[in-house]
């Protein structure tokens, strides 16, 4: 039923945003912080499928914005509070792959981390984005380690450090 269900709100964001695209309605152009902030909203309601149509608009219409980074982030938060997880690692490996001077790549590097350890374990591999794969927590202490080598003065890289121990230290028993 979880896979269903998964399959279900994939498949919805899918055609809203297939079909928002194709219309030829026109529509108020606003700006990319507008955008975001309306598919903040909607992803604070719960609003999946209009959060992510929100901030696909940032994707499509500002790519080389300030915001682009964050509404891609925003992509990949959607789909981990859908439980689909290779989705959520695909869409935050889009924030370190491009946009990896902006202030969301550590942190999506440590969700993907998160989901590797977290929701993923011993689930098998569907995807490979760049060097992102699924796999278990020695996926997870690389991904966490690539965060600790890139961004070692972020926020985010002490608490790699610390994921990384515990999770060596998992392994070795």
């Amino acid at each position: 039923m979880g896979r269903n269900l998964r399959s279900s709100s994939t498949i919805i964001i899918f055609l809203v945003l297939t079909f928002s695209i194709g219309c030829g309605k026109r529509e108020k152009v606003f700006s990319a912080r507008e955008y975001f902030d309306q598919g903040a909203e909607y992803f604070r309601e719960r609003n999946f499928a209009l959060g992510a149509l929100e901030f696909q608009k940032v994707l499509e219409k500002y790519p080389e914005s300030e915001w682009a980074d964050n509404a891609q982030f925003g992509l990949g938060l959607i789909y981990e509070e859908l439980g689909d997880y290779q989705k959520a690692v695909e869409e935050l490996g889009k924030v370190v792959i491009n946009y990896p001077k902006g202030d969301k790549a550590p942190n999506a590097l440590f969700g993907i981390g998160e989901i590797y350890e977290r929701r993923l374990k011993n689930e098998p591999s569907k995807l490979s984005l760049s060097s992102l794969t699924l796999k278990n927590n020695s996926q997870a202490i690389e991904t966490y380690q690539k965060l600790v080598d890139n961004y070692p003065g972020s926020r985010w890289a002490p608490m790699a450090r610390e994921r990384i121990e515990r999770l060596r230290k998992e392994e070795k028993r």
